[in-house]
């Protein structure tokens, strides 16, 4: 089927058949056809291939068998015991590894640290330097934070003074608040 254009600016019967001719064009100026030819080490013949890893012509690549892991004894690092694996494994089994780990790194807890959250004062771990205890206590101190700053938008004195006094004393300020704005 020939194309019959209308008007002599078309040259493609619809974008796709422009697109793929276009890449095409592409292909063939700026990326060069690589071809190695490389001799099998099986059936010794020559063959062209466009991949410099590969070693074997694509009829030996069928026909070779996968090789098989060697299977060694390996001593557990944790409990010592001798244990068959094809891996680089170190462990006979997941508890070994747990409690070795467990055993090895004690330096993780000293690394957590006790806070206090900003907005319910209870006291909780953390890695980080956290200042709520959860997600809620946070968007409950933002709400607060917001309402302030809305109250005052202003008024720096009192608004400062009252976000203040708000990380001082978190859920307990949220009742003081009310009275306050009320005054």
């Amino acid at each position: 089927m020939e194309f019959e254009a209308k008007d002599k600016r078309y040259i493609y019967c619809s974008i796709e058949c422009r697109k793929q001719q276009y890449r095409k064009k592409y292909m063939e100026k700026y990326i060069p056809k690589l071809t190695y030819n490389k001799t099998c080490p099986t059936c010794k013949t020559v063959f062209e291939t466009k991949y410099s890893q590969q070693i074997y012509c694509k009829n030996c690549i069928i026909e070779r068998p996968k090789k098989e892991r060697e299977i060694k004894t390996v001593i557990c690092q944790n409990c010592l015991k001798p244990f068959l694996t094809s891996t680089r494994e170190k462990y006979c089994s997941p508890e070994c590894w747990e409690s070795y780990h467990k055993a090895h790194r004690p330096h993780v807890e000293k690394l957590k640290q006790k806070n206090v959250c900003l907005w319910c004062h209870g006291e909780f771990l953390t890695f980080y330097q956290q200042k709520y205890c959860c997600g809620e206590c946070g968007a409950e101190f933002r709400r607060m934070q917001q309402r302030i700053c809305k109250t005052y938008p202003f008024q720096n004195d009192k608004k400062d003074k009252f976000l203040g006094e708000l990380e001082k004393q978190g859920k307990d300020f949220q009742i003081k608040v009310r009275e306050l704005i009320i005054d």
